[in-house]
């Protein structure tokens, strides 16, 4: 069920409800919404999994040496711990990923089996990897919505948002905000029950439950690359700070260019920030300012520019999906193992 449901099966969005809200005609809001899919600004709507973080606490930020062929771009399309790859440059190192993983130990036996299974080649010349370590339960902030009032500061200056290719209109924006919210987005419930051959007040009981105990978030439409918006650039912000710690949490808490951040403590750094911004001057200006609002504080500041247009995948149901496929499989190994206990 919980495979269905962050795969978006059954999961659609209510264009009537949808014109309603917004008082606009129903086919103008079905053409709009179609538009939005199409120019690759939005997902279709799906669950999203917050059990995630807890399930895969491991975030691992690498920064590796990885030739470009065809079995490496395999490998970081379709790998269940691979997050997202970006092409960078920073010393000997071509590639920036971002991996989950259950503990050090699942982390280090996917390492040495990349190799052995051929997923990757033999170092030979390479560079070794440079692997930086999170706790996903130290994450503080996971709100990749936030750029919402930054585009609509746009829309109300230029009369249009530019994501990607396409300049976005007002009411274009207006359903997008709505669908980034989750507003006007359905469960089709007796789909789901005959997809799963399950009775439709079960469905609605367990997915209820797993609403309550936060396995499931309500279902929403999202950015397809999640932390930044299409035309955005990534830079992931390690920062030092002398003091002021509670102020500073707080500020990158209410920051319109700080979707994801991370209490740290590795070498200089406390605060790990997932930033985005649609221009390399943008991202030095709010350096200035919180240099500027935190003056003497912050005592070093490591950052990794990562481009929207050098991205090789940020599949974001790719992890949760990888993860439920290795729970499914468990639990019938363990039934398989059972059933021979039981007759033997």
């Amino acid at each position: 069920m919980i495979k269905e449901l962050i795969n978006g099966d059954c999961v659609n969005v209510n264009i009537n409800l949808l014109s309603k809200k917004l008082g606009i005609h129903r086919a103008t809001v079905q053409k709009k919404v179609r538009k939005l899919m199409e120019e690759e600004v939005l997902t279709q709507p799906a669950y999203t999994f917050p059990a995630l973080f807890q399930l895969y606490p491991l975030l691992v930020l690498v920064w590796a040496d990885v030739p470009r062929n065809d079995k490496t771009a395999r490998f970081f399309f379709e790998d269940p711990h691979v997050f997202a790859a970006f092409s960078c440059m920073e010393g000997p190192y071509n590639t920036f990923l971002i991996e989950y993983f259950q503990d050090m130990e699942h982390y280090h036996l996917w390492r040495d089996s990349l190799v052995r299974e051929g997923k990757l080649p033999e170092r030979l010349n390479r560079a070794a990897a440079d692997p930086y370590m999170l706790s996903n339960k130290m994450m503080f902030k996971n709100d990749p919505s936030c750029f919402l009032s930054l585009l609509r500061e746009e829309l109300e200056l230029s009369g249009k948002v530019n994501v990607g290719e396409w300049a976005m209109d007002s009411l274009s924006f207006e359903i997008l905000v709505a669908l980034i919210k989750g507003d006007c987005v359905w469960t089709n419930h007796s789909r789901l029950s005959k997809k799963l051959d399950m009775h439709r007040k079960t469905v609605t009981r367990r997915l209820n439950r797993m609403l309550r105990d936060k396995t499931l978030e309500h279902p929403r439409c999202q950015f397809p690359h999640l932390l930044m918006p299409p035309g955005f650039n990534m830079v992931v912000t390690r920062i030092g700070l002398r003091s002021r710690r509670e102020e500073f949490r707080r500020a990158l808490v209410e920051d319109s260019n700080v979707p994801r951040a991370y209490d740290a403590i590795t070498g200089p750094h406390n605060f790990v920030a997932f930033t985005a911004f649609r221009r390399i001057d943008d991202f030095f200006d709010w350096g200035e300012k919180l240099n500027d609002r935190f003056p003497g504080e912050i005592t070093a500041m490591t950052n990794s520019v990562l481009s929207s247009r050098k991205i090789h995948t940020t599949r974001q149901q790719k992890i949760s999906l990888g993860l439920v496929e290795r729970k499914l499989k468990e639990m019938v190994q363990n039934k398989s193992r059972s059933n021979k206990n039981k007759y033997n």
